[in-house]
């Protein structure tokens, strides 16, 4: 009997690849056709997994990925593991250092500062808390106060202004220098 539902199965697989989709009841008359009583038809569907899929109510053939797209989804897979594995294992690292008594959320524009000597600095913000904000750009601001301007482009223009006074600066990689500023009153 085993030989007549794998008949029967390959009958119905080739019979989806040429009309791409079946009813669960034209599946059941395919195997009353075939001599198999036609309530064994769940079973002709379980020997075709993964190669049909049940999609709105018909069973349809789902074709094999090539060679070159397995190996494609096998790499991006890798490389979503170990991307998440990276970020978790930063995670865990800022979160054991964190001291700040404000969290601190990204917040990327561009930023203009404007020092209490008459220097101005076209700089990129990239994190704000309540108590300071992280500044990116390519000049030692080390010890400087002055005020940092940033665009409202929500509010149709004009712009925030803040007085900061910048406490700490590191060279970040070809000429980028992070600097640590708080607000002031």
């Amino acid at each position: 009997m085993k030989n007549n539902l794998d008949a029967a199965a390959s009958a119905v697989l080739d019979r989806l690849k040429a009309e791409g989709a079946l009813l669960p009841k034209q599946i059941q008359a395919q195997l009353t056709d075939a001599g198999i009583p036609a309530d064994r038809w769940k079973e002709v569907v379980a020997l075709l997994k993964p190669r049909i899929q049940f999609r709105k109510g018909r069973y349809v053939f789902v074709p094999p990925l090539s060679t070159r797209v397995r190996e494609e989804k096998k790499r991006r897979q890798t490389h979503v593991r170990a991307v998440r594995d990276l970020i978790r294992a930063y995670q865990k690292i800022v979160v054991a250092r964190e001291r700040r008594e404000f969290k601190r959320v990204h917040f990327i524009k561009p930023v203009t500062f404007e020092s209490d000597d008459g220097r101005s600095f076209q700089l990129l913000s990239q994190d704000i808390s309540y108590s300071g904000l992280r500044l990116v750009g390519t000049t030692n601001l080390q010890g400087l106060k002055g005020a940092v301007h940033i665009p409202q482009e929500d509010m149709g223009g004009g712009q925030w202004s803040f007085r900061l006074h910048v406490l700490w600066s590191v060279p970040a990689g070809d000429g980028l220098i992070v600097s640590g500023a708080v607000f002031l009153p």
